[in-house]
């Protein structure tokens, strides 16, 4: 869980993978049981949630993430895993400093900046690794 906006009957969650971040939907109205269930979450948690994906309404549409056209409302909702509070949190834009990041190295790198660079790098190890393949090929090519 990324974060979590309580508006009484509606509690909206943040869910975020390595491909960005998703808005669920948990309704009192809709499932009373789930809203109840979905008081209890906190940020870092990790939750597994069973729904329909449905348009937004067009004033609701948030164009800063590529998701931000749908939502998932939820049927179900498992935690999967509840977390402490950190001492930081990915989402924080400011760091206190580098060795706190150090220390906390394994939520340093759940930071979008920190998910962007892995990706990036896995993209130049694949296209070099793709240049030498089709290098080596062509070379085989010329000594038969």
């Amino acid at each position: 869980m990324n974060r979590r906006r309580d508006l009484g009957t509606l509690i909206f969650v943040d869910i975020r993978d390595r491909s960005g971040v998703t808005q669920v939907v948990f309704s009192e109205e809709l499932n009373a049981a789930i809203h109840a269930k979905a008081e209890g979450l906190r940020n870092e948690y990790v939750i597994a949630a069973v729904g329909t994906v449905k348009l937004r309404h067009a004033d609701t549409v948030n164009k800063n993430i590529p998701t931000g056209e749908v939502e998932l409302v939820a049927d179900e909702l498992r935690i999967l895993n509840e977390a402490k509070h950190p001492p930081f949190l990915p989402s924080d834009t400011s760091l206190a400093n580098e060795e706190m990041r150090l220390k906390y190295r394994y939520i340093d790198l759940r930071r979008d900046a920190m998910q962007f660079n892995i990706e990036l790098r896995h993209k130049v190890a694949l296209a070099i690794r793709d240049c030498l393949a089709s290098q080596g090929s062509s070379k085989s090519r010329r000594r038969s």
